[in-house]
């Protein structure tokens, strides 16, 4: 263990609310407050919530999944980085959720698409994935300004918003062909 952590480093400590109650949870702001209060109510000592949904849901052929756009979805989470912040107040952090997808439509698809950070296909177009219930695009990682790109996401869309934390999904999901 030695060898590799001198090699790779170690990881920071945690803070002090990761060992407390983190509240899987989502379906929006109301939704979420009501379990949050019962949970408290019933003496949970509750010191995060991780919230995937908070980019909002689309229905599919495959059902009810998030959207995969980056940016908190004012109409399930009105006032996004306000309640984010009123959490914090109560000291209940908030965790996100990303992953490397775009959906196929909107602004940070379409800037992805024209800066070439997307997944090319073996004819050279942006290589459409089709997902459960709905096809989307993967940002290419292997190309540095990408990975930027993302990291902009992560920074304007989650941090700035007063996320805490949050769960980063499908990296390995690049097709093996």
């Amino acid at each position: 263990i030695a060898d590799y952590t001198a090699r790779m480093g170690r990881m920071r400590r945690l803070p002090d609310w990761a060992s407390g109650t983190i509240l899987g949870v989502q379906g929006g702001k109301d939704k979420v407050e009501q379990i949050l209060a019962a949970a408290v109510k019933a003496g949970n000592p509750v010191t995060a919530i991780w919230i995937q949904d908070w980019v909002g849901r689309r229905q599919t052929s495959f059902g009810s999944q998030l959207w995969w756009r980056w940016v908190p979805d004012e109409k399930s989470y009105p006032d996004f980085r306000n309640w984010v912040l009123s959490l914090k107040y109560r000291s209940i952090q908030v965790l996100g959720y990303i992953n490397p997808f775009l959906a196929d439509e909107g602004a940070m698809f379409e800037e992805a698409k024209a800066q070439n950070f997307l997944v090319k296909d073996a004819k050279g177009k942006p290589y459409k994935i089709q997902t459960a219930g709905f096809p989307a695009y993967l940002v290419d990682l292997s190309n540095p300004q990408a990975r930027d790109f993302l990291k902009n996401i992560i920074k304007q869309n989650l941090l700035l918003n007063g996320l805490a934390g949050y769960m980063a999904d499908f990296g390995e999901w690049l097709p093996w062909n």
